[in-house]
This record gives C-alpha cells, structure tokens and sequence, in this order.
C-alpha cells in the first residue's frame, strides 16, 4: 500500500515537472527574458528535487527486479531534465552575450531590444512523404544554426516530432543521437 501511494505521489510532482519542462522550452523558443528562464529553471530543479526524494523512498521498497526497472525509467527522466536545463542554460549564456555585444556596439547598456516574430517549429509524425518539407524547415531554423548548442538542437528536434516519429528516437540520449 505504501508504494501504491509513492507512486502516486510521486505521479503528480512528474507531471508538475513535465508541465515545468514544456514552459522552459515555450519561454525559449519565445525569447523571453533570462530571468523569467532562470525562475522557470529554479522551479523546474524543485520539483526535481521533490521527485528525487520520492524516488529513492520508493526504491527501498522495491524487489531487486522491479529496482532495475524503475532506475531505467527515471534515467531516462533525468536524461530528459539535463538536456531541458541545456537549453535554458544555453538561452540565458546566449542572451547575455548579446546584450554585451549590444553594450559593447553602443557604448551603453541603455537600449531598445528588438524581438523578433515568433517563429512556429514545423512538426514531423512520422509521414515519409512528408519529411523533406519538415526537415527543409527545420534545418534552416535549427539544425545550421551555430549559435544553438547540439543538446538543444535535439531537444527542438524531439519537441517537434510526435507519434510514429517520437517513438523512434524514445530512449535515445543526446550522446548516441550525436554518433549518428
């Protein structure tokens, strides 16, 4: 009965995190400011947190079989935890050094900044007829940019596919996508 409760439990602070990940990357993808990323991120390492707690009180409870398992699937939430805190960190280095740029270009820290459109990621659900437009799309707004890092490249590349194309790369880590 205790473990039915941890479960659940801790059910509700993953899908608090979940929801927490998805604003990170909305705010991102939006441009918005570095401290409103920087709270995001603060509350998204809470709740972490909260999840860790509960997951190692669930743990002791567990057979040796079912062990493995759960520390399979929790990898993989950390897995996903590190490359979302990637892109947020990632996102705030890069607007704090355009706004030194834009010191250093003015010879002030007193300036207008520009934001652009917001631009809407193509999706991609696994229809080979239609990859080449989704990948024509993305790779110009994406994957040639070298202003963003390869872990937040495959991260708007995972956040942009869904069904049958999301289910062939589940699992895969940052490392082994980059081998590829």
């Amino acid at each position: 009965m205790k473990t039915e409760n941890l479960r659940k439990k801790q059910a509700g602070y993953k899908i608090r995190l979940l929801k927490w990940m998805q604003e990170i990357r909305q705010l991102c993808t939006d441009n918005a400011s570095r401290s409103m990323v920087r709270n995001a991120l603060k509350e998204l390492e809470k709740q972490f947190d909260k999840v860790q707690l509960l997951q190692e009180e669930l743990e002791e409870g567990l057979s040796l079989d079912d062990l493995e398992k759960e520390i399979d699937e929790f990898r993989t939430l950390e897995q996903e935890i590190l490359e979302i805190r990637s892109i947020a960190e990632d996102f705030i280095e890069e607007m704090t050094d355009g706004k030194k740029a834009e010191i250093v270009k003015n010879g002030s820290d007193v300036n207008v900044s520009v934001r652009l459109p917001r631009h809407e990621l193509p999706k991609f659900h696994g229809d080979v007829l239609e990859f080449t437009a989704f990948w024509e799309q993305f790779e110009d707004c994406i994957h040639m940019r070298r202003d963003i890092s390869d872990s937040a490249k495959f991260s708007y590349l995972r956040s942009s596919l869904s069904g049958s194309a999301l289910a062939a790369i589940n699992g895969l880590s940052l490392t082994a996508a980059l081998k590829c």
